[in-house]
């Protein structure tokens, strides 16, 4: 795109959602003079490139698909949509969606395994117990906490 102060040049890229392709776009764009990267936010498909972008040095943006409203009538195509983003970024009529800062991501996801993991525990518990049950052995005579919470001690006998 030309214009009468400056040049300005697009350049739309195909990266597949490797961490070596985005590590290498990373450098390439930051080797450019690339400060920000506008991208739409689409099912989960954006973690990968923005948080290894980010960790590149580059000012990340996550807009909504619903902010970002195509022109009627225009071809809808990945490549189209990039270069409406960068227009729209160019002129400042976006705005990013909040993405929460590393050390809140981490602690999200740590908190998320740890639910996971204790609902687990509790169901193999719970099958144990089934199986036992099945044997004709009852687990809770003899150790009445073995289900009641997954965080309980056990008896020591």
């Amino acid at each position: 795109m030309r214009t009468s102060r400056a040049f300005v040049t697009q350049r739309v890229f195909n990266t597949v959602a490797t961490s070596g392709a985005i590590l290498n776009l990373a450098d390439h764009l930051v080797c450019q003079g690339v400060t920000r990267v506008v991208m739409e936010a689409t099912s989960t498909y954006w973690k990968p490139y923005f948080f290894l972008l980010e960790s590149r040095g580059l000012e990340c943006w996550l807009v909504n698909a619903r902010d970002v409203k195509n022109v009627p009538g225009r071809p809808k195509t990945d490549r189209l949509d990039a270069v409406w983003l960068a227009k729209l970024a160019e002129r400042g009529m976006l705005r990013a969606s909040f993405v929460p800062p590393k050390p809140v991501r981490e602690l999200r996801g740590l908190t998320g395994a740890r639910a996971v993991m204790t609902h687990e525990r509790t169901r193999h518990k719970q099958r144990t117990e089934k199986l036992l049950e099945d044997a004709q052995i009852k687990l809770s005579t003899v150790t009445p906490t073995s289900s009641a919470s997954p965080d309980a001690p056990c008896p020591k006998h």
